[in-house]
């Protein structure tokens, strides 16, 4: 591994300034122009550095290196990586035309691919999943954006279909656990008809808090009676009160309906919920890759994980490596760990590189980032590579004087 340094930037302290600098300063020391990669997480963040680092250029009278520097690979991670994939397709063994799927369009495409994986397991997890109470509230998540959300973690992570079986088992490993242990379930079902019916037969007292309870206790002895009390009634029952004058008669009814933790049944929907959602996740993602592949289609969660791969080609990392002298990661916080292992494989064949970023600022979190991980990272990767920690940028830009010295006099007690 080549030295990797890292410098922490917070927000308006220069960090773009300071890259433009970094960039001249190898320019004049002999790295050409085009052998600068340098990536950041927004198309105007790209923008932003490479017009003004021409315009740093062309103030020092390196005209010719502000004009090759529009050779250079500044974009996002997807921007630049999507194109060494076009670039070296053929070497590696893929085709040059691909089309690469909008971030909007990717959604729409993998309901449509996984329309028929989804189907064939739509009728046992519905079931399970009314149990627990899916849609029966607007804010309610369906069970397929459960299916839809493992695909993307899988995605995300490097995850193929063969291993989210043993991902299923996993969860459920560290999930059954935290329940209590498994009761009789006739008995538990006996004892909280027999609360039920203790609460409501001592009927209202006049109360508009001991009223809507009692409601609540009618709909549910129903349900209990006709075999379709799902375990969000049950939860509802745990947590229900009464007004202070009737308080205590429903001590026994939370007390019956809180060993629902210990419920057979709701330890057999449990396990059939996970697996069931894991195994539909991978047909539907098995489905997507087949629908793609023949299309010559790429999102860019496989443009993450081709672009490793592309790596691992000894021939095809030495011309990248000949082709790059110094790699540049902005906002390196925002990194998921695929993108850490691709820009960590890059930092092994590039002479140079320097990772800027701020862990307060991580905002990406939906996207698969784990800052966490990054901070780890952070920590140890300058001494493991034999680069360095340098000094944060501490010089707030976008602020008067007076407010930062009131900000910092007020916080820092």
């Amino acid at each position: 591994m080549n030295p990797i340094d890292l410098i922490s930037a917070s927000a308006g302290t220069g960090k773009t300034w300071t890259l433009g600098k970094e960039l001249l300063d190898a320019i004049s020391a002999g790295i050409g122009a085009d052998r600068v990669m340098a990536v950041t997480f927004t198309r105007a963040a790209a923008a932003e550095l490479s017009a003004r680092s021409r315009q740093r250029l062309l103030e020092h009278n390196l005209r010719e290196e502000a004009q090759r520097l529009q050779l250079a690979h500044i974009g996002t991670v997807h921007g630049v990586f999507g194109g060494l994939l076009g670039e070296h397709a053929i070497a590696s063994g893929r085709s040059p035309a691909t089309n690469v799927i909008p971030e909007g369009a990717a959604s729409a495409l993998f309901r449509i691919a996984a329309d028929a994986a989804i189907r064939t397991h739509a009728d046992g997890i519905d079931r399970i999943s009314q149990r627990f109470g899916h849609g029966a509230r607007r804010d309610a998540t369906d069970w397929r954006e459960h299916v839809r959300r493992v695909v993307d973690l899988a995605r995300e992570n490097g995850i193929g279909a063969k291993e989210l079986d043993a991902s299923a088992d996993r969860s459920l490993g560290q999930l059954m656990p935290l329940l209590d242990a498994p009761g009789d379930a006739a008995q538990l079902d006996r004892d909280l008809a027999d609360a039920l019916a203790a609460v409501i037969q001592q009927g209202p007292d006049g109360t508009k808090t001991t009223e809507e309870s009692l409601v609540k206790c009618r709909e549910c002895q129903r349900d209990l009676q006709q075999g379709r009390l799902g375990w969000d009634g049950w939860v509802r029952l745990a947590g229900l009160k009464g007004a202070k004058a009737s308080e205590a008669r429903f001590a026994d009814l939370r007390a019956a309906a809180v060993k629902v933790l210990s419920h057979p049944r709701l330890h057999a929907d449990i396990n059939a919920y996970v697996r069931g959602i894991f195994a539909c996740a991978c047909e539907a993602l098995d489905a997507y890759e087949a629908y793609k592949r023949p299309r010559g289609m790429m999102d860019f969660a496989d443009q993450e994980a081709e672009a490793p791969r592309l790596l691992d080609d000894q021939i095809v990392a030495g011309r990248i490596a000949d082709e790059t002298a110094l790699l540049m990661v902005d906002e390196f916080q925002d990194t998921s760990p695929m993108q850490l292992s691709l820009f960590l494989r890059m930092a092994a064949i590039v002479r140079q590189s320097l990772w800027v970023g701020d862990a307060k600022q991580a905002i990406y979190g939906f996207r698969g980032t784990d800052p966490a991980l990054v901070a780890a990272v952070a920590r140890i990767l300058p001494q493991a590579t034999g680069g360095a920690r340098r000094p944060p940028l501490s010089d707030m830009r976008r602020s008067r004087p007076a407010l930062v010295a009131f900000t910092n006099d007020v916080f820092s007690r």
